[in-house]
């Protein structure tokens, strides 16, 4: 292994490696070369003098743990190269972010040290201040991504998409279809808002959705999302983390998953979802979790999952840093004021961009601007014009309250 001489970066060289290990480059290429117009030609891979990743735009990183998933689903072990042998292989995006793949987690003897390994490797990336795709394995290791981001912020903001609530209350181990309460549990960082995305209600048990609710949290229904999923934008927006269950479509997109479906997302709206996610500039890491190739029918998944990646990074190229809460934006907004008559003397402003059409609310509450200002959508502006709190403000005003 290269060392610099600083004791600093040698440190960090020395995590990587024994922390990561490179793909299987021969397999996920089928041992040909990648034409200028495929990604794989602009993908650099981690080598042992790569420790700047702030040169980089966007990182890749893939768990081949699938312990805590149970027998049900060992074989989502094999995701990660199996996606790259797709993804790479689609089309350059114009312009084309720089990406670097920092290869897999390397295997460990107990799941708890997959779970530390992810946590140090992503918390160093989010301090390169650049965002990073997770492909597994497993959904458990959304607490893992979670857990990374206290290493620059204390509260977090969750968006979770699954046709499942993965939330056991009496369960203290971490699996893959018990893991939320992980999430609500934690002290650091603190989760400030969750919305659970795309939940089918035959799946659900109502007992759960009450906790959520009571929580002042958000769930909604696949019924809600479905064929309108850009209404649904300020979701992503809001998030600074995601967690993608494939689950969330629906079989005949996605086979290769351990738990069959005939409802779901189709697959072209999990393309739109992770668009919004790349487009959101506040969204530092997204997973993927729970593909299972051996399940899988002619790569009609993984190529699903690799389509979706590609969109998250076409977003990724329409990112900007637009929020009413920067003073020498102000001008590329009209703002609207709601009177509540929970609030009379303190109207909430509501915030719309002349260049995005994205909707904020600032809430009459807190000191500074990060404290008060949100995304919301226009539905929201226009059940409050209406003397109507929306949902999604009335509990930001719960926990902003709380």
């Amino acid at each position: 292994m290269y060392f610099t001489g600083n004791g600093v970066l040698d440190l960090i060289l020395f995590m990587l490696s024994q922390y990561l290990e490179m793909p299987d480059l021969a397999y996920i290429s089928d041992e040909k070369n990648y034409h200028q117009y495929e990604i794989g030609f602009y993908v650099k891979f981690l080598e042992d003098d790569i420790y700047d990743f702030s040169e980089y735009d966007i990182a890749i990183l893939g768990v081949k743990e699938a312990r805590a998933a149970g027998f049900k689903n060992l074989s989502c072990d094999m995701a990660p190269d199996e996606i790259r042998k797709d993804f790479y292989r689609l089309n350059v995006i114009n312009p084309m972010p720089r990406l670097l793949d920092l290869g897999n987690i390397l295997d460990a003897e107990e799941v708890a040290d997959t779970y530390d390994k992810l946590e140090a490797v992503l918390g160093y990336i989010y301090k390169n201040n650049i965002p990073v795709i997770i492909i597994g394995g497993s959904q458990d290791h959304t607490v893992s991504q979670f857990s990374s981001l206290g290493s620059i912020q204390d509260s977090v903001s969750t968006a979770i998409v699954d046709e499942r609530i993965d939330l056991l209350k009496s369960q203290d181990a971490i699996t893959s279809d018990g893991f939320i309460q992980h999430l609500l549990a934690s002290s650091q960082p603190q989760l400030f808002h969750l919305t659970l995305f795309g939940y089918q209600s035959y799946y659900t048990n109502y007992n759960v959705l009450d906790v959520i609710d009571s929580m002042s949290y958000e769930a909604i229904r696949l019924g809600q999302a479905r064929y309108n999923v850009p209404q649904w934008g300020h979701v992503f927006q809001m998030a600074d983390m995601v967690s993608i269950d494939v689950s969330c479509v629906k079989q005949s997109d996605a086979p290769g998953r351990s738990m069959q479906s005939p409802n779901g997302f189709q697959s072209d709206e999990l393309c739109q979802i992770t668009r919004l996610c790349g487009m959101s500039p506040n969204v530092k890491s997204i997973g993927i979790y729970e593909v299972n190739p051996q399940f899988d029918i002619r790569h009609l998944t993984t190529q699903m999952v690799a389509h979706s990646l590609w969109y998250f990074i076409e977003g990724y190229t329409y990112r900007t840093d637009e929020s009413p809460e920067i003073v020498d934006q102000f001008d590329n907004f009209n703002v609207f004021m709601v009177e509540h008559s929970e609030f009379e003397s303190k109207p909430f402003q509501f915030w719309q961009s002349k260049l995005s059409g994205n909707w904020w609310v600032e809430l009459p509450l807190g000191e500074s601007a990060q404290d008060r200002f949100y995304p919301c959508s226009k539905a929201d502006y226009e059940s409050s014009a209406h003397g109507e709190m929306s949902k999604w403000v009335f509990n930001l005003v719960a926990k902003k309250m709380h």
